[in-house]
């Protein structure tokens, strides 16, 4: 039964991925938002639903960036890596959104450093690396409270 579960779901979240995600680009960032319908394998605390993000929300995220990275990279407990407000823009990005029990909107942001991946691949999957060092990061936008949290950066590169 578990496996019949399992087959059902993987097909469900096929049928979902086949629509890409939206490109986006702005000032100094470029990436693709995943629409609520798209299938990822993740969740938060607290967690109601998925969220699509708007175009407004990813400005709002982007200057939240560029005015907190600092901030954040300060108060991190393991070695500091090569980000920062002016590195921000050689990195794409993909945005995956969520709602909370309270009425927050949390944004994902998934940090790429990568040339090899191509947009086709980006607007596809979310992309999951165990190591690569400062080449692939993330980080979560609270949009309801205007703050940052949960910074990843993958392992040794």
């Amino acid at each position: 039964m578990k496996t019949l579960l399992f087959v059902g779901l993987m097909l469900t979240c096929n049928l979902a991925d086949s629509q890409n995600a939206t490109s986006i680009k702005g000032e100094g960032y470029n990436g693709y938002v995943f629409n609520k319908e798209h299938c990822v394998f993740m969740s938060i605390e607290n967690h109601k639903e998925r969220y699509t993000p708007t175009e407004e929300d990813i400005v709002q995220i982007e200057a939240l960036l560029k005015d907190s990275i600092s901030y954040i990279l300060k108060n991190q407990h393991h070695s500091k890596p090569p980000i920062n407000k002016n590195t921000l823009k050689k990195y794409r990005r993909q945005y995956v959104g969520f709602l909370t029990k309270d009425n927050d909107v949390i944004v994902w942001i998934n940090f790429i450093n990568n040339k090899d991946i191509s947009g086709k691949e980006l607007s596809h999957e979310v992309v999951r690396v165990l190591d690569g060092g400062s080449n692939y990061w993330s980080i979560f936008a609270n949009l309801t409270k205007k703050e940052l949290f949960k910074m990843q950066v993958n392992g040794p590169s």
